[in-house]
């Protein structure tokens, strides 16, 4: 096989995208541009051809559904709808509880944006947990599935969904409809909510752990930094005594003294006035380690001297609601603050918020809180005034994790926010103007009515998810028209040769789910779309079916954290390892293959 200059330089860029989506170390947005840039800069994408994504109607119609999310939550009715899931899962046992919970979240994320769905959800089980004296980690896992499965069964319910559509359009007669995807998409989706309800669930490990009412979410370790003060007890003492006197519940992972650092100190190490110590340990054991031998925490004695400074200068007395407060948030996929440190965006100074810890699921850290690059699904304890705290966590992508005032909304508003959602479904549905067209308008009349604010309108939109889509999709073009999407096909289709025709649907369905648990689950839609044209032509097969099967298999990112922002969401606050997601999702991934391979053909004929 003699592959053109053309050929050569798609296949180089390909791989180098490819692998800095499965490490992490390059944020994928920035990946995507990156690589359109280079396929442009080379020639292989024309020049006027190279940011013609940005108009694609599947980039505009996610901005617009992403709005309407907006509009919906600023209504109230999915707080609402929350709470009131929340009493009465409060008397159900723990299947009962999970397939209620997670049969609305799946409904939720079938026409609203599936990470604010969750995003809504986690405080109230948490909450619910709390209540029970029980664990979250059963619940949480499942939840982040169900707005998976939700995504499947319509054409706004996951912008993978979208992109599939927009890709139909171009290369065939038109796009799917608003409801093309669900009626497999329910029936996995069914398969999948019984399966997590029933059986999933039990697959998880237990950590749980007594918790009284009121306190902070209990999250399996935090890293932290303590100051050893002149009249401590644990002068003289060794690094060894300390982590004695917790009975082993906490470690001290570096030791700062003088301006340099030991790793993993020695248990001889003998403690001095103004160490500096890296610990790690659960919340409660923290606490009594730092009380009983009398350390303090860093970041906490840097913001009271920071507020002794303040008050010297402003002797006016503080106002009654400007009580400090400590709140558990989850760093939210994509977030700002991802890759940043709380020194490089000034927390303390721009935001008056302190991080007083963090957790981080799959390995120790063992450099200082400030010098910390944050990363999705970490979960930090952050202390500050509550308009602070507000206004911090908005900026910067986190998601308090402890309870909140619910909104219950005014009965209009949540009528008015429903109207507005379904005329803009029913237009799109009935196809009186393009998909795009009808979910802008519904997003316009949400800020014509107040639903959504206008200085919300740009905060609600994912940028770099639109920034992505728009660069992949003109990547997407360049597969094809190089002739790379047909080279990528042919291993795959001299298997497909020998298999029947449900074999090639169940095999790119595969494929593409093995694909989106590595990468982006819209990066692998994007990629398989043309493989699939190609096995497609190839085995002289109608496209839909195949075009069906990526759609289902991006969005079935079960097996991993990262394949899906969802996964990634509850994996600190859930407790989970990177392990715990084969557990259940391998299972589910399973059935979710078979069922889809039973149904596609059903109702997508070959």
């Amino acid at each position: 096989m003699h592959l053109n200059v053309a050929q050569i330089i798609v296949f180089t860029t390909l791989a180098a995208a490819l692998l800095l989506f499965i490490t992490g170390w390059m944020r994928y947005d920035l990946v995507a541009v990156c690589a359109l840039l280079t396929l442009g800069l080379a020639g292989v994408v024309k020049p006027e051809e190279i940011f013609s994504g940005f108009a694609d109607g599947a980039v505009i119609s996610v901005a617009a559904v992403l709005v309407m999310s907006r509009g919906l939550r600023n209504s109230g009715m999915v707080e609402a709808l929350a709470e009131r899931l929340a009493l009465i899962g409060g008397r159900l046992g723990e299947s009962p509880k999970i397939a209620l919970m997670g049969t609305f979240v799946s409904f939720l994320s079938a026409f609203i944006n599936d990470v604010g769905t969750l995003a809504l959800f986690m405080p109230v089980s948490i909450k619910l947990a709390r209540r029970q004296n029980a664990s979250v980690g059963p619940i949480l896992m499942p939840l982040a599935y169900a707005t998976l499965l939700g995504g499947m069964t319509t054409l706004i319910g996951s912008s993978v969904n979208l992109v599939i559509s927009a890709y139909r359009a171009r290369v065939a007669s038109g796009g799917f409809g608003m409801f093309s995807y669900t009626p497999v998409g329910i029936g996995i989706a069914i398969v999948g909510l019984v399966f997590v309800s029933a059986v999933g669930w039990r697959l998880l490990p237990k950590r749980s752990r007594n918790r009284e009412h009121g306190e902070l979410f209990k999250i399996d370790e935090y890293m932290t930094e303590v100051r050893v003060p002149d009249k401590s007890k644990a002068v003289g003492q060794t690094i060894g005594d300390l982590e004695e006197a917790s009975e082993g519940t906490v470690s001290v992972l570096s030791l700062l003294r003088d301006g340099w650092r030991q790793v993993a100190p020695s248990g001889f190490q003998i403690l001095r006035p103004n160490d500096l110590l890296i610990v790690r340990g659960d919340p409660e054991s923290l606490q009594d380690a730092i009380s009983k031998v009398g350390l303090e925490l860093e970041a906490q004695k840097q913001q009271e001297e920071k507020e002794q400074d303040k008050n010297q200068q402003n002797s006016e007395k503080k106002a009654p609601g400007d009580a400090v407060q400590m709140v558990e948030a989850v760093v939210v996929p994509g977030a700002r603050i991802v890759g940043h440190t709380a020194s490089r965006l000034r927390l303390r100074d721009r935001y008056a918020v302190n991080i007083l810890a963090v957790s981080r699921q799959g390995g120790a850290i063992h450099v200082r809180l400030r010098d910390i690059g944050f990363k999705a699904g970490d979960v930090l304890l952050a202390q500050g005034q509550p308009e602070a705290l507000q206004q911090a966590f908005s900026d910067l992508g986190l998601l308090p994790l402890a309870d909140r005032e619910i909104r219950l909304g005014q009965t209009r508003r949540v009528l008015l926010a429903i109207a507005v959602f379904a005329v803009s479904l029913a237009a799109a549905t009935l196809n009186l103007f393009s998909v795009a067209v009808c979910l802008v308008s519904g997003a316009l009349a949400m800020v014509l009515f107040g639903l959504v604010p206008p200085e919300e309108i740009y905060s609600s939109i994912e940028w770099p998810v639109l920034v992505f889509i728009a660069s992949m999709i003109s990547v997407a073009g360049a597969l094809q028209t190089s002739g790379v999407s047909e080279l990528l096909a042919l291993p795959l289709l001299t298997l497909a040769h020998h298999l029947p025709d449900v074999g090639a649907v169940s095999m790119i369905y595969v494929v593409t789910m093995l694909l989106a648990n590595f990468i982006h689950h819209v990066a692998a839609a994007v990629l398989m779309a043309p493989v699939a044209q190609g096995i497609a032509a190839g085995l002289g097969m109608s496209l839909d079916p195949l075009l069906m099967a990526v759609a289902y298999g991006s969005v079935s990112a079960f097996i991993t954290p990262i394949g899906h922002p969802s996964n990634t969401l509850v994996m600190g606050p859930g407790g989970y390892k990177f392990n715990d997601y084969m557990r259940m999702g391998l299972p589910l991934s399973i059935l979710t293959a078979l069922t889809a391979s039973l149904l596609i053909p059903l109702f997508w004929p070959l």
